[in-house]
């Protein structure tokens, strides 16, 4: 089967052209991710690209797709957003090459299509620090400052991403294709999702209800790993839930600091749907809406279908509680696997909230590490639940605990820096600490922040 995007039916795209950039410079250039695609572009022809001066080998298109945006069906689409290629690997897989902030496109709904230069720069140092952290994520590779300025508070500089990931499909994607009539363009959606992501499952008995339990299995994997280094994507709309089990949209996104479930940075979130502790039960939700895109393809007789797809997302809870515990074991370095023992760890969480110790620092602490903002010792409970510590197997601990994160007083003033001040000295050496998170330094100046920021801090999605 052929695996361009391009080929599916028309209902699924748009083709659009890239707005043309006569300025555009290259501020940032991801080496190492370009180097994995024998075919890849370099800087100064990428751009070449944005600025007009060379043509895409292939026909740029927007996708199109749909999204429950906090609880609400909308029509989407790619608004400010274009795919405009599809490297291959060393290893021989595909990826998307996108654009965002490339221009108005007919999913724009009144919109400019643009982006602010440090929406841009936000998220690169995001996607590559999730990337650091072993967590499965779109990659940047490329900003672009466009060399002129767009209204968002006030006028910003403006600015452009090149991302990739395995692909684009979303949740939503699916959600679109499943509302046109007759099941073609729903099963090219499918046999295309299952190629290009899960070739393994297309000769099972039933490929689509197995397509179904790898996404169930690659979400939990995916929020797991969040929940491991405090992250809060901020904006889990089903239209940012990646099939490929990749962290998408880095928009409102920010990491905890100080340990509080119902920690929610982002200004739109006002009934805090996507906090940090809510967001397993957000993803069960989503996964849902999935396995309804689905149910044409999984049976024909619609009530068997939803028996058949409600025993795939019932079972999720349990899949992924048996996935957090044993991650929150390896961070607290013993198995955790009775109920014993996750009791054991929601009494530490408990103890962490109600000391208002920091979420990283904390898990150093239990290492012996000096760490700032942890006040674990001041409970009356911290002695008891340590020494309980002794009844559990021992395991070891490997890059699960990072040192340093992207703590979000240092994204804002780095982002600060190099848009006002054009100081890409500091960017550089702050991406550059992030790419070794687990790595330990001395007067890791990164490393320090002031809990009471993230009082009045708040996220927003650049649109």
């Amino acid at each position: 089967m052929k695996l361009n995007y391009a080929q599916l039916p028309e209902e699924l795209h748009s083709n659009v052209y890239p707005e043309i950039f006569e300025k555009a410079r290259v501020v940032f250039w991801n080496e190492n991710l370009a180097n994995a695609f024998p075919d890849a572009n370099n800087a100064e022809e990428f751009e070449r690209l944005i600025n007009g001066s060379n043509q895409w080998s292939k026909e740029p298109l927007a996708m199109a797709y749909a999204g429950h945006q906090f609880g609400h069906f909308n029509i989407l689409g790619d608004g400010r957003a274009c795919l405009v290629d599809e490297w291959i690997s060393s290893e021989g897989f595909f990826h998307d090459v996108h654009l965002k902030g490339s221009g108005v496109t007919p999913f724009s709904r009144r919109g400019d299509g643009r982006a602010t230069l440090k929406a841009m720069l936000r998220e690169a140092i995001m996607s590559e620090a999730i990337h650091a952290l072993q967590i499965p994520t779109t990659r940047t590779l490329a900003v672009v400052n466009t060399g002129d300025q767009i209204h968002r508070n006030g006028m910003e500089k403006g600015g452009l991403l090149a991302r990739m990931a395995s692909s684009h499909l979303r949740v939503g994607t699916f959600e679109y294709a499943s509302m046109h009539e007759g099941e073609d363009v729903l099963k090219a959606l499918a046999d295309y999702a299952i190629a290009r992501h899960y070739p393994h499952v297309a000769n099972h008995e039933n490929p689509y209800l197995s397509l179904l339990k790898e996404v169930v299995r690659v979400q939990t994997d995916l929020i797991v790993n969040w929940m491991r280094v405090g992250f809060i994507h901020g904006v889990m709309n089903t239209d940012n839930m990646s099939i490929s089990g990749e962290t998408i949209d880095y928009g409102p996104c920010a990491f905890m600091n100080v340990y509080d479930p119902k920690t929610c940075f982002s200004s739109i979130d006002t009934a805090k749907r996507y906090a940090f502790a809510s967001q397993p039960g957000i993803a069960q939700w989503n996964l849902w809406v999935f396995a309804n895109s689905l149910m044409p393809l999984i049976h024909e007789n619609p009530k068997v279908a939803k028996e058949m797809a409600i025993e795939v997302i019932d079972a999720f809870p349990e899949q992924f509680g048996k996935a957090y515990y044993a991650m929150m074991g390896r961070k607290l370095g013993v198995e955790i696997s009775t109920q014993e023992g996750r009791e054991w760890v929601e009494e530490f969480l408990e103890i962490m909230q109600e000391t208002h110790s920091d979420y990283t620092n904390s898990f150093l602490f239990l290492e012996g590490k000096e760490v700032s903002e942890v006040y674990l010792t001041t409970s009356l409970r911290y002695e008891l639940w340590l020494s309980q510590k002794s009844g559990f197997n021992k395991i070891e601990k490997e890059n699960v605990n990072p040192v340093v994160i992207p703590r979000n007083e240092w994204v804002e003033r780095i982002l600060a820096e190099v848009v006002d001040n054009d100081n890409w000295d500091l960017f550089q050496s702050y991406t550059d600490r992030l790419k070794n998170p687990y790595e330990s330094q001395s007067e890791d100046v990164f490393s320090t922040f002031n809990p009471k920021n993230d009082l009045s801090f708040k996220t927003f999605c650049g649109t």
